[in-house]
């Protein structure tokens, strides 16, 4: 396709199969629907490390969105990182990763030393599998499961022992 740039009105349309600018930043600005009147608004920027950047410099105070149905990732790692949150200096904040198991690993090689919380009802369906410790909160305190299950075994165990006194 040949390309043509048109100017329509307030429409201006570019078409072609390649846009090409050598340009280190391209800037969306609408001033009508800026929240603050000051600062740049970059969009993309060819950052200094050879990548793209959405939102350079937290151009735009409301953030990035995404809309849709799907979206699609193709990369083993998602990364989440907020320097004034951090409490070490771990290098890595691989947030997801698809592991060499072809599986979904939350908080890879712990990555964020504070560990991963779930606030809500949690839904497993399948098999669970630990290898640590499981600390549960129960009425005897803050146990591991197998403790927590030893009392409340002892404690069967001895309501068994005195319904059996009661029936005889």
């Amino acid at each position: 396709m040949d390309a043509d740039l048109r100017l329509d009105g307030n429409t201006t349309t570019a078409e072609g199969d390649i846009f090409r600018t050598t340009a280190n930043d391209v800037v969306i600005d609408a001033p009508a629907r800026r929240s603050t009147p000051a600062g740049q608004r970059r969009a993309l920027v060819h950052d200094f490390t050879d990548g793209l950047t959405l939102n350079w410099d937290s151009d735009y105070p409301g953030g990035v969105t995404i809309e849709g149905f799907r979206l699609a990732c193709h990369q083993a790692d998602l990364v989440l990182d907020y320097a004034s949150r951090r409490k070490s200096a771990t290098p890595w904040r691989r947030a997801l990763v698809h592991d060499f198991d072809d599986g979904l690993t939350i908080n890879w090689a712990h990555d964020y030393p504070g560990g991963v919380t779930i606030n809500g009802p949690v839904k497993i369906n399948g098999s669970v599998t630990v290898n640590g410790t499981m600390t549960v909160k129960s009425p005897f305190g803050h146990l591991s499961i197998e403790d927590t299950l030893a009392r409340y075994t002892a404690q069967i165990q001895d309501l068994q022992d005195r319904l059996k006194k009661f029936e005889g």
